[in-house]
């Protein structure tokens, strides 16, 4: 009896033993489970404020635009951004998640929320819901709902696109261009109440002899960096149609908007050598790529400048500053100028970026300047400068130069100031040795495609292209009295013909 007791005595034993690790494995795999959820929902609920706190609030295009195409640039220019999101939307959650989890936070604090109950009693509900909140409260920081109500309306874009293939364009001895994006750059900072002083005195048109619109206002899909060079040199708002069935959400597109006539290959078309000159890198969102698919054959960023020599220790976070890129840009237009051929020298600054440079411009600060309203003012004279530049070497003579603030301001430390101007809207100014007579002062992103080519001396007939219509040459065709209203409310509306703007020109339908 006592040898048959013994195998039955092991076999019991193992079979407890067996309960009991199957026990343990479920209770951890539940542990983890927990754990995942509230650290998910900790990262997506953390993320979410960092964006507000970095960003403001952006329009969803643009969030997911960026997510889909501005990643690889993020990790390559942008290590401060990558730190601070890592320490902040990562870290800290992982942290928080392991103490309220493991309830050595829990235990330190009298349970008057009835936190510790929650989450033993609850775990997967609670977890669940404030994951559940978590993305709701991401989604409204993202403007997702906006973005949803806006895909209910009448088709906007089919309906005042006009395609440049049907524009006739007439350029007997078009001028060369030099068209300059100032990052930010307001009308509102030339303000006296809210600056004590004019930031944008030296660009005063008054002063530099050119001609500015009074109001260059801002559109859907227009209100960061890509969307304005987009919408400037193609006349059409920057969506990121990943979202819908043509394209798979999340892959990379190969170009952008291959299927659009831009302001690069209408120049093209007239002989114009296309250069590109910015100090970010290239690769943040799509920028390199857009400007490759609409023939710059030249295209210059924070990677190009390191192989050229210049030093990543001179440079801020974002890249090459404002000071070394005129001086590049100066010596590529002696070069440009010597070759007698026509051309386009596009730059782009960084310096008035609304993220805090980790390190302030050394021209600046040379010349007493220490914060953010000093970077837009020594901006303004470094372009200034620029202008003096062409000016002193006789350059004008057949160049014609565009200065144009890319968007309104975003999230930086003057913004408050800003927000109290009565109207808010984009610096703009046109110079040239026969200043152009305006034919009105409203205009928005997408008038700058024909306004430019006019200005230039590339007449657009009956001064439509794209959505734009110039500021400069008379027609009857002008836009409607409530097209600003028009715009803001159905722009962003799905419009087929929009869409095939993507795929290759072929493709684009006739309108």
């Amino acid at each position: 009896m006592e040898r048959k007791a013994i195998p039955f005595a092991i076999r019991s034993y193992s079979h407890r033993f067996g309960n009991a690790m199957a026990e343990f494995r479920c209770h951890w795999v539940r542990t983890l489970i927990q754990w995942g959820l509230l650290w998910l929902a900790s990262f997506i609920f953390v993320s979410a404020l960092w964006i507000r706190q970095k960003f403001g609030v952006p329009t969803f295009n643009q969030f997911l635009f960026h997510v889909l195409l501005g990643i690889h640039g993020q990790l390559n220019a942008e290590y401060y951004v990558l730190k601070s999101f890592v320490v902040t939307c990562v870290i800290l959650p992982g942290f928080a998640t392991f103490a309220l989890s493991s309830g050595a936070f829990t235990a330190a604090l009298p349970d008057v929320l009835g936190i510790d109950r929650l989450l033993k009693k609850s775990s997967f509900l609670a977890s669940a819901a404030c994951l559940f909140l978590a993305c709701a409260f991401l989604l409204h920081q993202v403007s997702y709902f906006k973005f949803a109500k806006s895909q209910v309306g009448p088709d906007y874009f089919s309906a005042h696109f006009k395609d440049p293939r049907q524009v006739k364009l007439v350029g007997k001895n078009p001028r060369n261009l030099v068209l300059i994006y100032v990052e930010s750059l307001e009308a509102s900072y030339s303000n006296t109440h809210l600056f004590g002083k004019n930031l944008l005195k030296s660009l005063d048109p008054r002063t530099t002899g050119g001609v500015s619109f009074a109001r260059y206002n801002q559109m859907p899909g227009t209100g960061f960096t890509m969307g304005a060079i987009v919408s400037t040199q193609c006349g059409v708002p920057l969506e990121a149609i990943t979202i819908y069935e043509r394209n798979v959400q999340g892959q990379k597109l190969k170009h952008i908007l291959p299927g659009a006539v831009c302001l690069g290959d209408v120049l093209d078309e007239f002989g114009y050598r296309n250069i590109f000159m910015g100090g970010a890198s290239l690769d943040f969102s799509g920028k390199g790529q857009f400007f490759k698919d609409h023939h710059y054959q030249e295209r210059y960023g924070r990677r190009e400048w390191i192989a050229q020599g210049e030093s990543p220790q001179n440079m801020s976070a974002w890249g090459l500053q404002d000071d070394d890129l005129f001086r590049h840009a100066k010596t590529e237009l002696d070069t440009l100028e010597a070759s007698g051929g026509r051309f386009n020298l596009t730059l782009l600054t960084l310096d008035t970026h609304f993220q805090g440079i980790d390190a302030e411009s050394k021209y600046c600060v040379q010349r007493g300047f220490r914060d953010f309203e000093g970077t837009v003012e020594c901006t303004a004279d470094q372009v200034a400068d620029f202008l003096d530049y062409i000016r002193q070497k006789g350059y004008l003579k057949n160049i014609d130069v565009v200065v144009l603030g890319d968007h309104l301001a975003m999230n930086n430390p003057t913004i408050d100031r800003l927000k109290e101007a009565s109207e808010r809207t984009i610096f703009n100014l046109f110079i040239s040795n026969k200043a152009p007579q305006k034919i009105r002062d409203d205009i928005v992103h997408f008038d700058l495609f024909p306004t430019i080519l006019d200005f230039i001396g590339i007449h657009v007939e009956k001064s439509q292209l794209a959505l734009g219509y110039s500021g400069f040459s008379p027609s009857d065709r002008l836009p409607s009295a409530d097209r600003l209203v028009e715009m803001r409310n159905n722009l962003m509306h799905p419009s087929p013909i929009y869409f095939a703007l993507w795929n290759l020109p072929e493709a684009v339908p006739g309108t």
